[in-house]
């Protein structure tokens, strides 16, 4: 409940008043300083967390030859070490560089070596992903001769005065002579016609700078073929062999040092047997030794993660067999689509694959990914677990404060004359008070940046030391200080409830007021509320916090089985008060719909209601009390009302009834003079009208106060309304009224109260006598329609305008004309709507225009239906 229309008398203080006043409010305002202050300090603690743990928690992840930095995620944290994404993805990674790390070894070393006196076939090597064999010229070149050969054309330099810039080859015309010395063939055997001219250019095409590189054979290229096209072919050879050659020793250098035994913890061994000789690959060096297949077995299973698989051959896997807890089958796929698919070409025999990694991580920390990362792993395991929960703390005090701050200022503001004391930044226009915290922010920014780049550009330390930590914590403790201030300043505009007040744009804009307003509204209902905002809301994170805090325990420590328990324990209480309350509040409705539906003395029990369901349910129980009196008054005025119409007509009925005797005996004399006959004629008449009044009045009275006795028998109405249309055909013929009826000629059978439906069919047939239009006709329908529903209805025109509601027309004393020319008294068809209502029909009105239509719907009676007897 608020306050705003209560009237709060507003003075202005003396000057001795205002500084007592302002002495009384130096300690709320010193203390609210401080937790403003404390705030700042918490929600700069908050961020210190934040930034130990990401700069704690920093690991390396090897993608495609490179590494790289990132934070462990929290869903690692959760897991094991070997079972988080972070070992998963640098395993994968290392394994798909180890296949092709193997595949280039056997190309360039022999034993785990690099041997430059390999020697190499270039059109075997050029097309060694080919699904047919080579069948070209054999041009073998030593492998040293082509990596000396691509370091040339790489790095741009010439080889015995032979300039390679960057290509290999280069493009020259050729005349028929120099053709034919080029590829030493007798220019003879050229045909070429009588009139050929020889100085010409008879074929242009590549050429392969290789005067200073021959092949084993000591020759060059040219040598080996006798034409332009095969010596092209071959050169493609040569130009593919020395760019893959170089290309791949360079790769193999670059990486010899990440899988060497004593810089990884990852170990491997690819043995593969190829006409009868087995070949070895690994980088554990004990391995080259002859050593047979269990003893590596062995080995790889004291690794503890890892996996083992052979194959058959490059089409066909056989077996796979996963050594520790980590069964990641995406290794294996790597491995196979490797062998099969990348590099078939090397693997052509039985080849068996063993990897893992040396969980004692005896690698270079430096260097080894997976020993870096045990120790990240390890050490930020320990501290999250406590950078969470103080963090969670810091974050609970924090609103905490920010409540009782809120409280302060709503105290303080609640007296009138201090909310003239508010400082000259809150009094401004909020655009200049928001434009003001913006450039103060942009200032704070620059100097604080020109701040940073000092202490990196002076200060030879890591980012993470204390020459850095205490000023940035510094810093941010003053932003956060100016942020704070600035919020509760907006606050209490909002509070006192002044923040358009003075604003420059709705200045500018008159036209906005009606938007100004509805704003103001908005602002002031959830200044109103705040209350149940704060309560609300501070539950909310109270309850986040709570779950946040021993999920954190539950992941990140030791105790899981208690955090469980404890989440367990506090999540079904939370869930029962929820139910609870929702439970009250069905009560509560289900006592709203009693009420409603007419049980006024129902009162919800709220001995079991609990905070805000507990008051609603009190308030619900008032509102039934409250509806209860009132009817209980309006039953009591209802009677009153009735008991006095009764009295007042009996009283009334029996000096009527004398007139009525008198009036019939004059009219018995023998009395010749007109203007008396006249006289006793118009008392006849109103003596007449009052008896009808005087009838109608008692049968509204016991209608409306429901004290009638219904009779229910089962009659035929077709016959029923020919003789209550009989009753008025002469009435009709005096106005000219034309009756047409359209009754079926087969009975039609209702339950209804013979004298009740009587009075009812009378009531509308003597409305249309009075009220229609002369000269015009009246129709009486009567039929079945759906729904087992007899529809009874009457039209005519009326004879003056009908300038009111159809449903006041069945209200009492209401009739069509204003100006009661007629005798009518209004009570005619109110008493036929609610005699048919009593007899469980339907009595419903249509205007249109001067149509006049009166519709009653009654349930067609059973074959077997007994007459009823029923008291309204």
């Amino acid at each position: 409940m608020t306050n705003r229309n209560k009237k709060v008398k507003i003075y202005t203080p003396k000057t001795s008043d205002t500084k007592a006043v302002l002495k009384k409010d130096k300690p709320s305002k010193a203390l609210r300083n401080i937790f403003v202050l404390l705030q700042s300090i918490l929600g700069s603690f908050v961020v210190l967390c934040i930034f130990v743990y990401s700069f704690n928690s920093r690991i390396k992840v090897y993608d495609r030859g490179y590494v790289e930095e990132d934070n462990i995620s929290f869903y690692d944290l959760s897991n094991d070490y070997y079972k988080s994404d972070v070992f998963k993805n640098n395993f994968r990674n290392y394994v798909e560089a180890m296949i092709r790390y193997v595949t280039i070894s056997e190309q360039i070393t022999r034993n785990g070596k690099y041997d430059p006196n390999i020697i190499i076939d270039v059109g075997e090597f050029a097309h060694r992903n080919s699904a047919s064999a080579y069948d070209g010229p054999e041009i073998k070149y030593k492998l040293g001769v082509l990596l000396e050969w691509g370091e040339a054309i790489n790095t741009d330099s010439s080889v015995n005065g032979e300039d390679y810039g960057s290509s290999i080859c280069t493009y020259e015309f050729y005349t028929l002579e120099q053709y034919c010395k080029f590829f030493n063939i007798p220019i003879q055997s050229i045909e070429v016609p009588d009139d050929y001219d020889y100085e010409s250019v008879y074929e242009s095409f590549e050429t392969l700078k290789d005067k200073s590189f021959r092949t084993i054979d000591g020759k060059r290229l040219n040598e080996y073929v006798d034409n332009a096209k095969d010596y092209s072919d071959l050169v493609k050879n040569v130009q593919k062999a020395v760019d893959d050659l170089y290309f791949n020793y360079t790769e193999y250098k670059a990486n010899e040092f990440r899988f060497d035994e004593n810089k990884t913890s990852f170990r491997y061994c690819v043995s593969k047997i190829e006409n009868g000789n087995k070949k070895i690959y690994s980088n554990v060096s004990a391995f080259y030794k002859g050593i047979d297949e269990k003893f590596i077995d062995e080995a790889f299973i004291g690794y503890a993660e890892g996996l083992k698989t052979k194959f058959g051959n490059v089409y066909v896997d056989t077996s796979y067999e996963f050594y520790g807890a980590n069964e990641d089958m995406a290794i294996y796929d790597i491995i196979r689509e490797a062998v099969q698919r990348d590099y078939a070409y090397a693997f052509s025999g039985d080849t068996d694959v063993w990897v893992g990694v040396d969980t004692t991580y005896n690698g270079d920390s430096e260097n080894d990914v997976f020993s870096s990362n045990y120790e990240i792993f390890s050490r930020s395991a320990k501290m999250v677990p406590f950078v969470i929960s103080f963090g969670a703390l810091a974050v609970i005090c924090f609103i905490a404060l920010f409540i009782i701050i809120i409280g302060i200022d709503r105290q303080w503001l609640s007296v009138a004359e201090n909310r003239l004391k508010m400082n000259r930044f809150e009094k401004m226009p909020i655009e200049s008070m928001i434009l003001s915290f913006i450039l103060l922010g942009v200032i704070l920014y620059l100097g604080e940046n020109w701040v940073i780049r000092e202490l990196l550009y002076k200060v030879e330390e890591p980012v993470t030391s204390i020459y850095f930590l205490v000023p940035a914590v510094a810093l941010m403790l003053l932003d956060l200080y100016i942020a704070l201030s600035f919020l509760y300043s907006l606050i209490r505009r909002v509070t006192v409830r002044n923040v358009f007040e003075g604003s420059l744009l709705l200045l500018l804009a008159p036209k906005f007021d009606k938007q100004k307003k509805k704003l103001k509204g908005w602002i002031g209902a959830v200044s109103d509320s705040s209350a149940v905002a704060i309560r609300t809301w501070v539950s909310y994170v109270m309850f986040l916090l709570f779950n946040c805090f021993w999920v954190c325990v539950m992941f990140f420590s030791s105790h899981r089985i208690l955090s469980i328990v404890v989440l367990l324990i506090f999540d079904l209480c939370v869930g029962a008060g929820l139910f609870n309350r929702n439970y009250e509040k069905k009560v509560i409705f289900e006592g709203v719909k009693r009420i409603n539906n007419g049980d006024y003395d129902y009162k919800i029990d709220v001995s079991k209601m609990h905070g805000d369901n507990k008051e609603l349910a009190a308030e619900v129980n008032n509102i039934g009390l409250g509806l209860s009196k009132a009817l209980e008054i309006s039953t009591r005025d209802e009677k009153l009302k009735a008991d006095l119409i009764t009295n007042v007509s009996h009283d009334i009925k029996t000096p009527l009834t004398s007139i009525i005797n008198y009036v019939d005996l004059l009219k018995r004399e023998n009395i010749e003079d007109e203007r008396v006959k006249k006289y006793i004629s118009i008392l006849d008449e109103k003596s007449q009208r009052l008896k009808q009044l005087t009838f109608d009045l008692l049968e509204a009275s016991k209608v409306s106060s429901g004290n009638i006795q219904i009779d229910l028998i089962k009659i035929d109405l077709v016959e029923f309304s020919k003789q209550a249309v009989g009753e008025f055909e002469d009435k009709f013929e005096e106005r000219g009224l034309e009756l047409i009826q359209n009754v079926p000629s087969e009975p039609i059978y209702a339950m209804v109260d013979p004298r009740h439906m009587w009075r009812v069919v009378e009531n509308i047939l003597n409305n249309v006598y009075k009220y229609a239009m002369q000269n015009t006709r009246v129709y009486f329908d009567l039929e079945k329609g759906g729904d087992d529903k007899i529809l009874l209805s009457l039209k005519n025109i009326s004879n003056q305008q009908l300038n009111i509601p159809a449903d006041e027309l069945t209200e009492r004393f209401i009739r069509g004309d204003v100006s009661r020319s007629t005798e009518g008294s209004g009570l005619g068809l109110s008493i036929a709507k609610n005699l048919t209502q009593a007899q469980g029909g339907e009595f419903d009105i249509y205007l249109d225009g001067d149509l006049f239509k009166v519709t009653i719907t009654l349930a067609v009676a059973g074959e077997e239906t007994e007459d009823e007897t029923e008291e309204v």
